[in-house]
C-alpha cells in the first residue's frame, strides 16, 4: 500500500533570492554537518569501549576474578574483570554495526532515488536529518495515512508505503515509481513517481518502522516507510 501527498500553489513560484540561495545552502550544510555529527559520536563512544577493554585485557589475562566497578544507572556495581569484558566487546561491536547500518541504510535511500532521479533529468537528493527525525516520529505512530505538514513548520512532501513480509529499502522505494505510467505532461496528475523526480526537490530524509497493527493480525508485522521532501514537490500548478 502506498500513498503520496499532494501541495496547492497560490501562484507562479518566485526565484529565490541571493540570501535565500545562501541561507539553503547553509541549511543543507548544517544537515550534513549534524549527521556527521551523530556517526561521530557513535565512533567515539566506540573508540572508548575499545580503550578501556585494551587496559582490562590485559587485567583479564593476568587476574580474571580483578574486581572493577562499572557505572549502571547512576550507580557504582562491583564487577569482576571476567564479568565485565564480554559486555564491553558486545557493546562495541554493537556500535560499530550501528554506525555501519546506519551509513549504509542512507545510501539505500538516496540511492533508490537518485538512480530515477537521475534518468530523468534530475539533480540527486541530499540527506536532510530532520526530514529524518520527523519521518521517523511519523512511521513509528504506525498510521498508514498522510502527516498533513503536521510534522514540521514549513512544508514538505511526503511519500509512504506498508507491506508485510520481506520488504526492504530496494523494494519499498521501488513502489514509489511503479505509477509513472500514468502521468501524462498534458494532464499532469500527480503521484509517488512525480515526487521522486520532481526537480526542485534537494532533499530527503527518511524512515522505517516495525507495526504489528496495521492490519488484521494473521498478516503479521509490516514495514511502514515514510520519506519527506524538501522543497515540497507535487505542487499543483507547477511544472514537473
Amino acid at each position: 500500500m502506498a500513498s503520496t501527498a499532494a501541495t496547492k500553489a497560490k501562484g507562479k513560484p518566485q526565484p529565490l533570492t541571493d540570501q535565500e540561495i545562501s541561507q539553503n545552502h547553509q541549511r543543507m550544510q548544517n544537515e550534513l554537518q549534524g549527521l556527521a555529527g551523530k556517526i561521530g559520536e557513535l565512533d567515539q563512544e566506540s573508540d572508548e569501549h575499545s580503550l578501556v577493554l585494551t587496559t582490562l585485557n590485559e587485567a583479564l589475562a593476568d587476574d580474571p576474578d580483578r574486581k572493577c566497578f562499572r557505572l549502571i544507572g547512576g550507580v557504582l556495581v562491583e564487577r569482576t574483570v571476567k564479568d565485565v569484558v564480554p559486555t564491553l566487546r558486545s557493546n562495541r561491536d554493537n556500535i560499530s554495526k550501528l554506525v555501519a547500518n546506519l551509513t549504509e541504510q542512507i545510501d539505500k535511500f538516496l540511492d533508490a532515488h537518485n538512480i530515477v532521479r537521475a534518468a530523468h533529468g534530475a539533480a540527486d537528493l541530499v540527506w536532510n536529518e530532520t526530514l529524518a527525525d520527523a519521518a521517523q516520529t511519523w512511521a513509528k505512530t504506525c498510521q498508514v495515512k498522510h502527516s498533513d505538514g503536521t510534522l514540521l513548520d514549513t512544508p514538505y512532501g511526503e511519500n509512504i508505503v506498508a507491506a508485510t513480509g520481506l520488504f526492504g529499502i530496494a523494494t519499498a522505494m521501488g513502489q514509489f515509481i511503479l505509477d509513472k505510467s500514468e502521468y501524462d505532461p498534458e494532464n499532469p496528475t500527480y503521484n509517488h513517481f512525480t515526487q521522486v523526480v520532481w526537480k526542485s526537490t534537494t532533499q530527503l530524509g527518511c524512515s522505517v518502522a516495525r507495526c504489528g497493527d496495521i492490519w488484521s493480525a494473521n498478516l503479521g508485522t509490516a514495514s511502514y516507510y515514510v520519506c519527506l521532501y524538501e522543497p515540497a514537490g507535487n505542487v499543483v500548478g507547477e511544472a514537473l
